[in-house]
């Protein structure tokens, strides 16, 4: 399981990758400063909050799928010595 690759990349180069590249766009979707606070702001923000909670979930889930695939497909191969 420790040579699994994606193309050139090992699976934790490729993982790190991919999460280096959803902690930028995170970035970029940071909510401006707020100068006030009422309740629909509040609102906002937490919705913004648990979708961005949901994403990272679906992210972590998809990797272990991905990762649980590669797995199987390492031990359904031939072992080579």
């Amino acid at each position: 399981m420790y040579d699994l690759r994606q193309k050139e990349k090992t699976v934790t180069e490729y993982y790190t990758k991919i999460q280096s590249l959803w902690d930028e766009i995170d970035s970029m979707r940071a909510a401006p400063p707020l100068t006030e606070n009422n309740a629909e702001i509040s609102t906002y923000v937490r919705v913004m909050q648990q979708e961005r909670e949901e994403e990272k979930s679906e992210e972590a889930l998809t990797f272990s799928r991905l990762w649980r695939s590669l797995v199987d497909a390492a031990e359904r191969s031939p072992k080579s010595s």
